[in-house]
């Protein structure tokens, strides 16, 4: 299979990394479709440490949408995704969270401050006009921190299976050891909370998530977090820009609670959608259903105006 096909698989609704080749080769086979589809990657110096973002350069006349990845991920899972959004919008962006990917862990190590602030840093290289934030997972809270610190260049939020709930630090650790997957049956165990809808190459699929949840950044973030890290209720109810929820039904990997506490703490102009099988990251488990059911959003902040000076170039 080449970049090209394996980008075309998953405009059909199906992610090429279930399709079971090793994740290592279909990392490469999607940066080299991302190259072939003219994204661009960036490599970012930053103090101490470099950044990187793959920029693909959209068709439509909606507003650039960054998408954040969650824990043991990278941009290049994002590359199908990217393809099927600029149709829509004039620019897809997806960084690299610092310490996965191709981005490095930053001076400070992996604690949350110096983690969002190289975040900010390399969103600042790149993007110069309000955006719709998209977070997934680790990447949901990521965006939150990010809307914080850049109100005036988040246009909307998306927030897909979102960390960050508040927990006890005993809680967080043994949720987070949940992420440590030492053996085989670890893995199988986890893909099966991930995703939505049951798939035969499982098991193909848990050795490569196996091998990513070992990496240095998603090691780092395990070791060093705190119940301080987490979300408070003011944190949402304060985000002024819209913001939507998704939740799939399916979503093992998150609990109930934390489910509950973004209902409960949706912003002023925050709605709360849920659907059948779809997990942890419905981006995997059908992509073109799971953008349909994001659409009505996505065309409502699209038609607000710009704001002023928003068409900024792209860097």
């Amino acid at each position: 299979m080449t970049g090209d096909a394996a980008a075309t698989s998953a405009s059909h609704g199906l992610d090429p990394r279930l399709l079971g080749v090793p994740f290592v080769v279909i990392d490469r086979m999607l940066m080299g479709a991302a190259r072939l589809a003219g994204a661009r990657s960036h490599l970012i110096q930053l103090p101490g440490g470099r950044g990187h973002v793959l920029d693909l350069a959209g068709t439509g006349s909606g507003p650039p949408i960054v998408l954040l990845h969650g824990l043991g991920s990278c941009s290049a899972d994002y590359v199908p995704l990217m393809r099927m959004l600029r149709a829509r919008h004039r620019r897809v962006l997806a960084p690299d969270l610092p310490g996965h990917g191709r981005a490095s862990v930053p001076p400070g190590g992996m604690r949350p401050a110096p983690t969002i602030r190289a975040l900010v840093d390399v969103l600042d290289a790149v993007l110069h006009e309000p955006a719709i934030v998209f977070g997934n997972s680790l990447g949901g809270l990521a965006a939150v921190r990010y809307a914080q610190s850049r109100p005036e260049q988040t246009r909307a939020l998306i927030l897909v299976s979102p960390g960050g709930a508040p927990r006890e630090t005993t809680d967080l650790r043994a949720f987070l050891q949940s992420f440590q997957l030492q053996t085989q049956p670890d893995a199988l165990a986890f893909v099966d909370r991930f995703l939505g809808r049951p798939h035969p190459f499982k098991g193909v699929m848990a050795r490569g998530v196996r091998a990513r949840m070992a990496g240095r950044g998603t090691r780092g973030i395990i070791r060093g977090a705190s119940a301080e890290m987490l979300l408070a209720a003011g944190d949402l109810q304060g985000l002024a820009m819209p913001t939507l929820i998704f939740w799939g039904d399916e979503d093992g990997v998150m609990s109930a609670e934390d489910r509950a506490f973004f209902q409960r703490n949706l912003p002023p102009r925050g709605r709360f959608l849920t659907a059948p099988r779809f997990g942890h990251a419905p981006y995997l488990d059908d992509a073109a259903d799971f953008l349909r059911r994001l659409q009505p959003f996505l065309d409502q902040v699209s038609a607000e105006p710009d704001p002023v000076g928003a068409r900024g170039a792209p860097a």
